[in-house]
């Protein structure tokens, strides 16, 4: 060892490799310390984490969409709809069945994630699972949404997803006219069930109560 060039002696190829490490640990963390130096913190223990990588949230695709579900079912009533939070629900089984598909494995970790993750699981779900489009969209928004909460908690310096754009089509939709809700009103059923169910659709009819929250 040298002690004043700070190196090994010799020049074999052990020595090189050797060398080579300590040059670049010193070039690593003088980087590290001028940029605490820049924001006023300069903490040697926060330095070591740096460094070290400890400073870093390794968390993975479905424990990130997890997390957001659990966190999401807790504000039901409060926050959010217990139909949205089941919507979340069907996106994160997609996502589920996109990555046995796709990488026949059953998650990834998100730092791994680009655009073409989000682009490969757009048409896996039109090609394979034959998603509507608009429904299709609706799974990317939230996947998109879900992984923009890594960023807001430190876990990605940016979203991979920030350039991927999809939009909503316009769709046909069919009214009964209010005749036609007349004849299923006067209609009746021998089976008390389906009769049941011909109330609770009529009520949907006249209040616009939607089909999850009647469920």
């Amino acid at each position: 060892w040298d002690s004043v060039k700070q190196r090994v002696k010799g020049t074999d190829e052990n020595a090189e490799q050797i060398n080579s490490y300590l040059i670049r640990t010193r070039s690593r963390l003088v980087e590290l310390f001028t940029d605490m130096l820049c924001e006023g913190d300069v903490y040697l223990e926060k330095l070591l984490d740096k460094f070290l990588g400890r400073d870093q949230k390794h968390i993975s695709l479905m424990e990130l969409v997890t997390r957001h579900n659990e966190i999401f079912k807790s504000k039901i009533d409060i926050d959010y709809s217990l139909s949205t939070y089941k919507k979340y629900s069907t996106t994160k089984e997609k996502i589920q069945q996109f990555l046995i598909h796709k990488f026949k494995k059953p998650d990834v970790r998100i730092k791994d994630l680009d655009i073409q993750f989000m682009e490969e699981f757009e048409f896996f779900q039109k090609s394979v699972l034959k998603t509507h489009h608009n429904t299709t969209v609706k799974h990317c928004k939230n996947l998109k949404k879900i992984v923009n909460e890594a960023v807001r908690y430190g876990w990605l310096e940016k979203s991979p997803f920030s350039g991927f754009k999809t939009s909503y089509e316009d769709t046909d939709k069919i009214y009964l006219a209010e005749h036609e809700i007349r004849l299923i009103e006067n209609k009746s059923f021998s089976i008390k069930r389906l009769d049941l169910v011909k109330d609770l659709f009529l009520f949907q009819c006249f209040t616009g109560l939607a089909y999850a929250d009647m469920e």
